[in-house]
């Protein structure tokens, strides 16, 4: 065999699927708003390695590229059968790139961390033994429809978020930790400062900040907080809604998150509603911000199994993420039943050092009638 055909090689993969087509784009790529059969196109994709590979015997990958299209719009489950059948007929060298629009190592890495995340943080924060419960497959998730692109949101994203009233109900009445420092993002909302108990008190709810460890993914490091709702009334100068917040303390990290949950006022925005997504952490916290985050998802209480809102999320800075959530009339009826009927929000993360992560609020009672509330209001 001859020097070139012992060389290394890059592997490209091609998904030609997007949820809006860009008017200036000329590649191979469709808008499809049926579901995709993604178990024919992983089974099409591994005969096509294998017939390649057949013709390239013995090579070592040096490099895999997934393109398209918008190929973090693959199940993770899709992402792993590639991967399988890359390294089923190659060799893959050790560092090799996995290089991706959109982060899709992280939607790969998440085929096993993300499970091992949703089944111990269920544990940890129902059962308080994730060990007794076995890993379990991925639950299908619905493909998100086609909602505004996300960089059409972010183009009218407020630079400067009005700043809402203090929250109505109080945080736990626990003894403080120093304040936390203010986000990296415009006019920040208002921070309930961490505190050192991780016990939520009556009013609230739980939260959770998982952590994959590189170590041992199977025992992903778990801290605790608790998460208190208010109503937000309307801001001056903006149309009278209400608005839906959950604050999240994680003393551990020193980390406070905040939810805020809006009705859509924006009528060239096609979006539901919106969520906004904050991040502070106080002096000598461990993480200070995050490359990207996943689609919301919802989950019942003492359930594993969480679904993704039918959404679009844009970036606006490592501790500050825009969420707007799909307008279609399926979409819409689908994500409020997700919302009025589930007990969590769970928000998978990547961290800025690619540690896979997921930050959870749990709805207390208080937090379930503000909801139901609000939602009224906004019919």
């Amino acid at each position: 065999m001859s020097r070139a055909e012992k060389a290394a090689f890059g592997v490209y993969l091609h998904w030609p699927f997007c949820l809006s087509k860009c008017p200036y784009c000329d590649f191979n790529s469709h808008v499809r708003h049926a579901p995709i059969d993604e178990v024919r196109f992983a089974a099409a994709f591994a005969r096509e390695i294998a017939t390649t590979a057949a013709r390239l015997p013995g090579r070592e990958v040096s490099s895999i590229f997934l393109g398209g299209g918008t190929p973090s719009l693959m199940a993770p489950q899709t992402v792993g059968a590639i991967l399988d059948a890359i390294g089923k007929h190659w060799r893959v060298a050790p560092g090799a790139e996995v290089a991706k629009p959109k982060r899709l190592i992280w939607v790969a890495a998440a085929v096993v961390l993300g499970i091992v995340l949703a089944v111990a943080g269920a544990a940890i924060l129902m059962r308080q033994k994730p060990q007794d419960l076995a890993i379990k497959p991925p639950v299908e998730t619905q493909q998100p429809a086609s909602p505004e692109p996300s960089a059409k949101i972010a183009e009218r994203v407020q630079t400067t978020p009005p700043a809402p009233a203090a929250p109505a109900s109080a945080p736990p009445a626990t003894p403080s930790s120093p304040p936390s420092a203010a986000p990296a993002t415009p006019a920040p909302e208002t921070s309930t400062q961490p505190t050192q108990s991780a016990a939520p008190a009556p009013s609230a709810g739980r939260a959770a900040m998982l952590i994959a460890s590189a170590d041992n993914p199977q025992k992903p490091a778990v801290s605790l907080g608790s998460t208190v709702w208010s109503l937000i009334p309307p801001a001056p100068n903006q149309p009278a809604t209400v608005a839906v917040k959950a604050e999240a303390d994680i003393p551990d990290l020193k980390m406070h998150a905040t939810m805020t949950l809006r009705k859509n006022t924006d009528p060239t925005l096609q979006a539901t509603h919106t969520i906004d997504l904050k991040f502070s952490f106080a002096e000598g916290a461990p993480i200070t911000g995050f490359k990207d985050v996943g689609l919301p998802q919802m989950r019942k209480e003492d359930s594993t199994a969480a679904e993704a809102l039918t959404s679009v999320k844009v970036k606006i800075s490592d501790t500050y993420f825009l969420i707007a959530l799909a307008k279609g009339e399926a979409d819409t009826a689908r994500n409020l039943d997700l919302m009025q009927t589930r007990s969590w929000f769970d928000f998978p993360l990547l961290l800025n050092d690619d540690r896979i992560a997921k930050v959870v609020f749990q709805k207390s009672p208080e937090g379930q009638a503000m909801l139901e509330k609000a939602f009224e209001a906004w019919k």
